[in-house]
């Protein structure tokens, strides 16, 4: 279990997560190179950079923190903490065969479970850099998530004898027209920071 403290300056609060999962970066680098190709590679870099001017600076700065202590170039990195909302954002082009699910369950003493599955085609990688997070502030635990190393946002999340949340999505599109329609809309919260967001300031939903 990985502590991020909220407390730190954003560059500095994943240097742990980052160093400890810095092998599996050629194998990142090869995933990513199957969505920056040419002739696209350099105009999504360029929508990514561009789309990133527009969330808060606390996770642009974790970002921008995440590329420096990695040697990945942060188009990339913001091309992963945006990946789920791209490849969901439109609802008129296309249906994918994989979904996101999540199950909600009782055992026989009455404890809830939250499960959740995260349908991408790169199962292998992403089981090698899942990590358990627990996001503290003023040195107590506000939240905790089950989230992946380079990413800094939250997919499937807890806060304490409060509440759990997990993203679900069913629906896709060309990723490129997906980056374009969200800058046209004015695009300002990647799902993933959202539910940070939700965890860090709800103490009920």
């Amino acid at each position: 279990v990985y502590q991020v403290n909220l407390d730190e300056e954003p560059e500095e609060r994943w240097r742990e997560v980052v160093e400890d999962f810095k092998p599996y970066i050629p194998y990142l680098n090869q995933e990513i190179k199957n969505h920056f190709v040419y002739p696209f590679g350099q105009l999504l870099c360029w929508l990514c950079e561009k789309l990133a001017l527009s969330f808060p600076q606390e996770y642009y700065r974790e970002m921008s923190g995440i590329a420096n202590l990695s040697g990945l170039e942060f188009c990339h990195v913001v091309g992963l903490n945006i990946l789920y909302d791209v490849t969901n954002f439109n609802n008129f082009i296309g249906a994918s065969q994989f979904a996101c699910s999540s199950i909600i369950a009782e055992d026989a003493k009455g404890n809830i479970l939250h499960g959740r599955n995260l349908d991408y085609m790169m199962d292998d990688l992403m089981r090698n850099i899942s990590v358990i997070v627990d996001f503290t502030h003023n040195r107590k635990v506000v939240y905790s998530a089950i989230t992946f190393a380079f990413f800094a946002g939250v997919t499937t999340g807890q806060r304490p004898n409060a509440f759990t949340l997990s993203l679900n999505a069913r629906r896709t599109g060309w990723y490129i027209l997906n980056i374009l329609m969200q800058i046209y809309t004015s695009f300002h919260m990647p799902t993933g920071f959202a539910l940070r967001q939700v965890h860090f300031q709800k103490t009920q939903l």
